[in-house]
């Protein structure tokens, strides 16, 4: 979770105001305005005109918004938790899609084609949209000058437009300022748009106005999260590997690769990790960036943070270990402007529940299921809704995960779930689909199910899928024959 003191604008809010805070979103060509979401689902837009303090955004208080995303002018998208789409903002281009070219100076509901459709992640460039649906279709509209809506031709688009991927099933998309990236469930890329430095990952430098197949990267690896620059793309793998192409005007693709353009993407995992001395635990976990910026920040699975690119109006071409514990605290102090990649999350301080206080009268208990620093991560979740564990250390997550399970904390299933998945391998991936299955965390449970799909044979070779109870072997078998794993 981010530390509000780092965000400059938010600093300036009241100690009252903050404790009331739940997430946020900072944007502007300047990293100047910024939309307040409360723990009482308020929203607040700051400043406010002639003044510096919040101002309440009526129409869209109580409609439970989770995501924010923003353009350039700016445009503003808001997606509510019922997968309803809210716009307003800078719209020269119908990049609101509510139709029409008019200013929004309130948000307005996005209709025409994504009406009766549950959207689940909403996206910006500079000065075009995206969504993407339950059903794993994506939506575009706004300025398509050079192809970024995907649709085949440059006209711009006032209202959605369905991209045609083949019946692809997409899970998330990213925007670069002009240019659009999508990535499938199975873990393939396709990209359009803008390519005058390579950031589509064709090999040459045309635009690109419809879908296309990164297919020397599907080749390569199964890529589980995308993210885009202004005019570079990145991706991760499964395996925490870090592909990277399109401009390195400021050495936003890292390592030693002499500031030039990259057309395809290129492993860049090797110069990133090249100084650590234990390079396991140099494993990505999560990559970030922004279409407004020319930085490029990635955490590890030790929980380290490292940054590169354009740093505060410096050129860092090798990754720099910063002390921050939090990608987004890194965007806050050294991002150009500084906006944030992802909504902002904020700690919320609880008090300790009286169900897990005491069992009995005893005044002492002795409890040695667990081992001690599982208890004590398990008593610092009750008190702050914060998990401090060694992401390396399986015992006290595989604990944890456990006792989450036997007190019914959702919350804390699900974030074990998260950093467990992250360090996933070929030999642990079956006791981890069991440990998934066992304990009834169907996020892991799919995500490790996909990880040994996309590896069986190695999977299978493995002393983890050798160590599993002949009733799991069975499922695994069988939910994998259904998906085709077998085909003759």
């Amino acid at each position: 979770m981010s530390d509000i003191r780092r965000w400059t604008l938010l600093s300036l809010l009241g100690p009252e105001f903050i404790d009331n805070l739940q997430s946020s979103a900072v944007f502007g060509s300047s990293g100047s305005e910024a939309l307040l979401i409360t723990k009482d689902d308020h929203i607040y837009g700051a400043p406010k005109h002639g003044s510096l303090d919040p101002s309440k955004v009526e129409y869209l208080s109580g409609r439970r918004i989770r995501q924010i995303a923003f353009g350039s002018g700016p445009h503003v998208l808001g997606l509510s938790e019922d997968g309803q789409v809210y716009s307003w903002g800078h719209n020269a281009f119908g990049q609101l899609g509510l139709g029409h070219t008019l200013q929004g100076t309130s948000p307005m509901l996005v209709q025409g084609s994504l009406l009766g459709e549950r959207v689940v992640q909403v996206a910006c460039g500079g000065h075009h949209s995206a969504a993407i649906t339950d059903r794993g279709e994506v939506f575009t509209w706004g300025l398509n000058s050079s192809g970024q809506l995907g649709i085949g031709s440059v006209v711009n688009q006032d209202s959605p437009r369905l991209v045609f991927l083949h019946n692809r099933f997409l899970r998330s998309v990213a925007c670069g300022h002009n240019s659009t990236m999508v990535l499938t469930e199975s873990g393939d890329v396709y990209g359009w748009g803008y390519n005058g430095n390579g950031q589509i990952g064709t090999g040459n430098l045309s635009n690109q106005h419809s879908p296309f197949f990164l297919e020397s990267l599907a080749k390569t690896a199964v890529i589980t999260q995308i993210v885009c620059g202004y005019a570079h793309s990145l991706a991760l793998s499964d395996e925490g590997n870090l592909y990277v192409w399109g401009s390195n005007s400021c050495g936003q693709l890292g390592g030693n690769l002499l500031r030039k353009n990259l057309t395809e993407p290129v492993y860049a995992a090797k110069d990133v990790g090249r100084s650590l001395e234990n390079r396991m635990s140099f494993r990505i976990t999560e990559v970030a960036a922004v279409h407004l910026c020319n930085i490029t920040v990635v955490s590890n699975k030790a929980g380290k943070v490292f940054m590169w690119g354009h740093v505060r109006g410096q050129t860092i071409a090798t990754p720099v270990e910063t002390r921050f514990s939090c990608i987004d605290d890194a965007f806050a102090c050294f991002a150009s402007p500084p906006v944030n990649w992802r909504m902002l999350q904020f700690v919320i301080i609880k008090k300790r529940r009286e169900e897990i206080i005491s069992v009995n009268n005893s005044s002492c208990i002795e409890v040695n299921e667990f081992s001690y620093p599982t208890y004590r991560s398990f008593l610092n979740w009750l008190y702050t809704d914060e998990l401090n564990v060694d992401p390396d250390d399986a015992v006290v997550l595989l604990g944890l995960l456990e006792l989450a399970n036997c007190y019914c904390e959702m919350g804390l299933k699900v974030k074990c779930a998260a950093i467990i998945q992250k360090g996933i391998t070929i030999d642990n991936a079956a006791l981890l689909y069991a440990t998934a299955v066992k304990y009834d965390v169907p996020t892991l449970e799919e995500y490790c199910f996909h990880f040994c799909l996309n590896h069986m044979t190695a999977v299978t070779q493995s002393e983890g899928f050798r160590r599993l109870d002949d009733i799991i072997i069975k499922q695994l078998i069988c939910r994998a024959a259904k998906e085709g794993i077998f085909k003759r």
